[in-house]
């Protein structure tokens, strides 16, 4: 009996416990009640901010969203400023995993007082729609946007600097992005397998394609490359089979494993002499590319012998025409 007592006993603390996390509760406090809140019709269709829970640092007064209590809401707007025991905190960040799993989320209001997206803050909001990022943030962590597959359209000010890696990934109903001049730095796996992204317009001062960045995104059809990139990393383009045409820019130094590979509507491609390197199987699968164009001779370019007649037949493309510098 009292076995059986002890088991049922830790039965409901385990209950307990999984129903802690799964709302939300645990990663931060509650602010005080704010009595102007929701006192307009403005205000009455977004989740009271007394569900919202924060993490406070006393010395600065800047508040950290953590988390919500509750998970199944769908219009937040976050506050710029919360109150506490009498003190007054300006909201500077939204916190790892704060909105993660919101799967009835449909709309989020981010003010201007926020720097930072930690990683996977809005990962899974699967009806997510429509984000604008104010001109405040800084940094897109890693996963911040990972399969929110409803988001149709993203809106990010200029004043970031930093895209994380697989900020976007998955995200299959964007068609059209456009990433300010104030990126520098795009992290790998960022729109992996967008398959409706048809048109991107990147920042002028990138300094890199990172690995698998657009890799999957079928529908691709336009991108140019900035003239501030020196690397085209491992599978970047792979499986943009829509993506017709391609200019490499004169700061390009590297070009990584299966960049274009399985790219089947390229017809023909340049390479630039400033192209120092190039790694094998960059055109696997391109069962259209008919000519290849290369700035370089053979003895400039550090992995020529990969656009052998062997290695283009390797590639299944081997109908292909290599025209080297003489």
């Amino acid at each position: 009996m009292k076995r059986k007592f002890l088991s049922m006993f830790f039965i409901s603390i385990m209950l307990i416990a999984t129903v802690f996390i799964l709302t939300g509760c645990g990663k931060g406090e509650k602010a005080d009640t704010n009595s102007n809140n929701n006192s307009s019709s403005e205000n009455n269709k977004y989740a009271s901010e007394d569900l919202l829970l924060f993490k406070f640092n006393e010395e600065k007064k800047t508040a950290t969203l953590t988390g919500i209590s509750d998970k199944t809401v769908a219009k937040v707007k976050i506050p710029e400023k919360v109150a506490k025991e009498g003190n007054t905190y300006t909201v500077t960040a939204i916190g790892s995993k704060s909105f993660s799993n919101c799967e009835n989320l449909e709309e989020v209001v981010i003010p201007n007082t926020i720097s930072i997206l930690a990683i996977d803050s809005f990962s899974r909001c699967t009806k997510l729609d429509n984000v604008i990022i104010p001109n405040s943030v800084k940094e897109i962590g890693d996963e911040a946007f990972y399969e929110c597959t409803s988001l149709k359209n993203i809106t990010i000010s200029d004043g970031v600097t930093k895209i994380g890696s697989y900020a976007f990934n998955k995200c299959t109903s964007l068609t059209n992005v456009t990433i300010p001049n104030s990126v520098t730095s795009i992290g790998s796996f960022a729109f992996f397998y967008c398959e409706n992204l048809e048109n991107i317009k990147l920042s002028s001062n990138l300094d890199s394609i990172s690995r698998s960045m657009f890799q999957g995104c079928k529908s691709l059809k336009n991108i140019n490359l900035p003239n501030k990139i020196t690397r085209i990393g491992n599978s970047a383009f792979f499986g943009c089979t829509n993506l017709n045409n391609i200019t490499i820019p004169t700061s390009v130094t590297l070009i990584e494993m299966n960049a274009f590979s399985n790219c089947s509507s390229f017809t023909e491609i340049t390479i630039p002499s400033s192209v120092k390197r190039i790694e094998k199987l960059i055109f696997q699968s391109c069962k259209n590319l008919k000519n290849i164009y290369i700035e370089s001779t053979k003895e400039d370019l550090d992995g020529s012998n990969f656009l052998s007649d062997f290695n283009l037949k390797d590639m299944n493309i081997e109908g292909c025409v290599v025209h080297w510098k003489e």
